[in-house]
């Protein structure tokens, strides 16, 4: 019973508040997915006229408009900057949505914990302390467990102190 009043604590007042704030995760991972998407297609643009730059160049080095020092300064200039351009366009690899899709599945796991473990067998309730709890204390009065991130969020609870009382 301890345990499933301590899981319980990491579920929020009312499913209206646990709605509207996974709502608002959601709006949060997609702004940040539609930002990454943007800055991809910018950095694939860039990467595309760095190709172009190229290409114009070596056709006015090899028309003789351009002397060879020029030519290998800026070649290797414009090498540079596409190598950055694509391990920047690399690293963006959607990660902001895999990143989301993993908070808001530990959000809605942690809104229904307690009755996860009301309906489950010890290796699964091992399971859930496992990953809910660093380290877990019973004394002959108390259960006391320390929360791995972002388990430790969820159970402190929404700061409302700040708030006019409707809103958050």
């Amino acid at each position: 019973r301890a345990i499933v009043d301590d899981l319980a604590r990491m579920r929020l007042p009312t499913p209206e508040l646990a709605t509207w704030l996974r709502s608002e995760l959601r709006a949060a991972v997609d702004d940040l997915t539609a930002y990454q998407r943007r800055q991809a297609a910018a950095l694939a643009k860039r990467k595309s006229e760095l190709v172009t730059i190229k290409d114009r160049l070596l056709n006015a080095y090899l028309a003789g408009t351009v002397e060879e020092i020029v030519y290998k300064a800026k070649s290797n200039e414009l090498k540079a900057e596409a190598a950055k351009t694509g391990e920047a366009l690399a690293q963006l690899d959607d990660v902001a949505q895999r990143r989301g899709e993993t908070a808001l599945s530990l959000f809605d796991w942690a809104q229904r914990a307690a009755d996860v473990w009301r309906g489950s067998n010890n290796a699964i309730r091992r399971e859930i302390l496992d990953a809910v709890c660093w380290n877990r204390t019973l004394s002959d009065v108390n259960l006391v467990t320390t929360k791995r991130k972002p388990f430790d969020v969820f159970a402190k609870g929404l700061d409302l102190k700040d708030s006019r009382g409707d809103w958050i």
